[in-house]
């Protein structure tokens, strides 16, 4: 609302006798102009309506769409987000989770379109940025539930309980649309150990027998003609016994020879303290396990892989034990001796070159005592001959023989 003001204009145009020290004295004012504003809130020398305000602040910025519409999938999809606040013109984006499949966000309207392609429950979080100074960013969590159309057949199985090694297990896929009965079966993957699929039910049922996590494709078939086909990627995790000891451990890191090592050991299950020990095989010379700790140190003295079991021994009575197999293997320090042999390949030094027999290979050996990788012409027949070949081919009776001989 524009200030209410009121303007008056004073003009005088005159000659006045003036009295002064008994002389008539003329004064002239050819022109006198007063001009008053006077507005709302008094008398000023001046007030402009149209002068700039200062602005107040800016309203918080914040997404203003509370939902989403639902979705078919391969029909087509088109709906926006709003927002509320800050200065536009704004930018959107999706900073956690994923929009259906097929379908996509434009970042400066922040339309989302296109046709989705699977079924499901969508949870994501999109984000909007505005374009005032200091920037202002708001987001906020949505879902689009995507169905499929009436009649299309689908697995409605989204995940499955887990089981327990050694323990009856059982569970059961469903599906909708199609034409029933169904006909149930593995695309790919596999079940646990010691579980099946019924093929007419879809029940899974057993008794697990490894631990571990088992990923599969379920796909179900309808009796219609043409048939439906319907697939849903699954998981079942099969977990030990509350209680049951086990070694966790699954591999140890490689160690280097002549250098420091150091890994431990880990369990589950039980009562603790554990005591740790070697069920059969040995480490790598040079290292020793803490029976207390678990923990593997030392400095390894010898290339090679070794193979042993572990066995872990709990404080509950009677006491329970678990072993796992594992393998350390040590490699040679990295680097080349004088002549180009490798370090990490030991041979025995001879002080001179040679051939040695190595892990039930032959190495050309320097005279350090390292391996070495020859790269030469091996024979050749100034005459033209075929050379080496042909005497392997004489001797040996042919290449495969030669190698598995000379290999010996």
């Amino acid at each position: 609302m524009r200030p209410e003001t009121h303007e008056t204009k004073i003009s005088v145009r005159a000659s006045e006798l003036v009295p002064n020290g008994g002389r008539l004295t003329v004064l002239g004012i050819a022109s006198l102009a007063l001009l008053c504003v006077m507005s709302l809130s008094g008398c000023g020398l001046t007030t402009n309506s149209s002068a700039k305000q200062v602005p107040g602040a800016l309203a918080a910025l914040k997404v203003a769409t509370p939902t989403l519409p639902p979705a078919q999938t391969q029909g087509s999809y088109q709906t926006s987000l709003s927002a509320s606040g800050g200065k536009a013109p704004y930018t959107w984006s999706v900073t956690s989770g994923v929009l259906p499949t097929g379908l996509a966000l434009t970042s400066a309207t922040g339309a989302i379109s296109g046709r989705p392609s699977t079924a499901g429950n969508f949870s994501f979080a999109v984000q909007v940025r505005d374009s005032s100074s200091p920037l202002q960013t708001a987001s906020a969590p949505l879902t689009i539930d995507v169905s499929a159309p009436a009649g299309t057949l689908q697995i409605t199985t989204g995940s499955l309980p887990g089981g327990t090694n050694s323990k009856a297990y059982s569970a059961t896929l469903a599906a909708a649309g199609g034409s029933a009965p169904y006909t149930w079966s593995l695309a790919s993957g596999s079940l646990p150990p010691g579980l099946s699929l019924n093929g007419t039910t879809g029940n899974i049922a057993g008794t697990a027998s490894q631990n571990g996590q088992f990923n599969f494709v379920a796909q179900v078939t309808d009796n219609s003609s043409p048939a439906q086909t319907a697939s849903a990627p699954l998981t079942i995790v099969v977990s030990a016994p509350a209680g049951t000891l086990q070694i966790t451990t699954g591999s140890l890191p490689d160690g280097t020879n002549s250098k420091a090592y150091s890994a431990t050991l880990a369990a589950a299950g039980g009562s603790a303290p554990y005591t740790w020990s070697l069920a059969s095989g040995s480490l790598p010379p040079g290292l020793s396990l803490n029976g207390t700790t678990g923990n593997i140190t030392g400095t390894a003295s010898q290339n090679g892989q070794f193979n042993f079991v572990a066995q872990v021994t709990d404080n509950s009575s009677p006491a329970l034990t678990a072993t796992a197999p594992l393998s350390i293997t040590i490699l040679g320090a990295s680097g080349l001796d004088q002549y180009g042999g490798r370090t990490d390949i030991q041979c025995s030094t001879s002080g001179k070159w040679s051939t040695q027999k190595i892990a039930n290979q032959w190495w050309f050996c320097t005279p350090s005592g390292n391996g070495f990788f020859l790269l030469a012409v091996d024979v050749v027949d100034q005459n033209g001959g075929s050379g080496y070949p042909t005497t392997v081919q004489a001797k040996y009776g042919g290449s495969q023989t030669w190698a598995t001989e000379t290999n010996k």
